[in-house]
């Protein structure tokens, strides 16, 4: 009996307390998983906001050079040296305030200004913005440039609008000092007050910057971010420098995403990708500017700690559970002592090893103390009716 109870009682509480494990267990993880979700989310949303910020000043300081273009047009002078002096006073000026920008230039169409070549650019040199006008030269011929032919191209109608506001050139090596850096340079149109066509403003960066800022993410150990202008499908920033302008098909996981629905700044997320024999997280959207940025997380790493913290958790689950059985047993041990005595003295009394002198010594109040008292009771008076008889 003593066994039975005892297993019984261990089974239900065990039973109950693994079924409370389990639930909890699974509740933490759901939600610990979930606020790492979002921790993750909030880092890429960090790095997010930081790209458009540095793409939208590009944008916003072509289209300032752009209209500040359309309005020397109108104040256009016969005296050539004053009308250089006012593009250089304007040009030097406006990228002074643009220290992420290398340079900066206004181009128009041949014989604008009465001249074939009108294209005054201002760069920074030695942390100094100076003006040249080396490419306003026919040996440059800046209208068969690339940059400017894919805003304008060679037998565009002038009277027509193009269909985009500004265009950007594919990003391309280049040398800085002593290394090669990719640039971008980015066309805005430029129309005269009919509407022509009046020529292109240019802004050129580099993406050093973001380079180094992307460089940065480490949501954990080994997690990168990767960075594809998808207007021309190349890789413009991964940790392996090899890949850097090689087709975006070059990376695997960009197969599965589905790029004519794809939203600007809406983060999607590619499960359980295998890179290197490894399982990743792939985090992803598409910047204001057409970029593709993509977070690749090691996933072991991401959920490393939550899995550390479920581990303790059911640990002391089990070291609890050893304990609260220990108790449950010693309660159910004490509990069955006093039945034990009584079912000893009742068995030794019906197989004759026992007489009816024998009696129950329970010190208890409860149920089992009365019975032991009431048996007693029964004793005594056998024992005194028996006693009468022989008598």
């Amino acid at each position: 009996l003593k066994a039975k109870i005892t297993l019984v009682t261990l089974a239900t509480v065990l039973t109950l307390f693994v079924l409370a494990m389990i639930i909890n267990t699974l509740i933490f993880y759901h939600e610990a998983k979930e606020f790492r979700n979002s921790e993750i989310t909030s880092s890429f949303e960090f790095f997010l906001n930081q790209i458009n910020h540095a793409t939208n000043i590009t944008e916003i300081t072509g289209y300032d050079l752009a209209r500040s273009g359309e309005i020397l047009y109108t104040l256009k002078s016969s005296d050539r040296a004053k009308q250089k002096e006012i593009f250089e006073q304007y040009l030097i000026a406006r990228v002074k305030n643009e220290k992420s920008i290398l340079g900066g230039g206004i181009w128009y169409e041949p014989n604008r200004f009465n001249e074939k070549f009108m294209g005054p650019y201002a760069l920074w040199e030695n942390e100094k913005v100076k003006i040249t006008w080396e490419f306003s030269e026919t040996s440059y011929d800046f209208h068969k440039q690339p940059w400017y032919r894919l805003a304008i191209p060679q037998n565009w109608n002038p009277n027509k609008r193009r269909d985009k506001e500004y265009y950007r050139v594919a990003p391309y090596m280049d040398q800085l000092g002593d290394k090669q850096i990719l640039y971008v340079t980015l066309s805005t149109l430029m129309y005269d007050r009919d509407g022509k066509v009046l020529g292109i403003s240019t802004v050129d960066w580099t993406l050093e910057d973001l380079n180094k800022l992307l460089g940065q993410f480490d949501i954990t150990k080994s997690s990168y971010t990767a960075l594809i202008d998808l207007p021309n499908s190349k890789i413009i920033f991964y940790p392996d420098q090899k890949l850097i302008m090689q087709d975006k098909s070059s990376l695997k996981w960009t197969e599965k995403i589905k790029y004519d629905t794809l939203e600007k700044n809406k983060i999607l997320k590619i499960e359980d990708e295998i890179i290197e024999g490894i399982e990743h997280d792939i985090y992803y959207t598409v910047t204001n500017s057409d970029y593709l940025l993509a977070a690749i997380i090691n996933k072991k790493e991401a959920y490393a700690v939550i899995g550390g913290i479920v581990f303790r958790n059911v640990l002391l689950s089990v070291v609890t559970l050893a304990l609260v059985g220990f108790f449950i047993f010693i309660v159910v041990d004490l509990s069955i002592k006093p039945l034990n005595k009584i079912i000893t003295v009742l068995r030794g009394i019906a197989s004759g090893k026992l007489d009816l002198k024998e009696r129950i010594h329970i010190q208890s109040t409860d149920e089992f103390g009365e019975l032991a008292d009431t048996f007693n009771k029964m004793a005594d008076k056998i024992e005194s009716q028996n006693n009468e008889v022989k008598e």
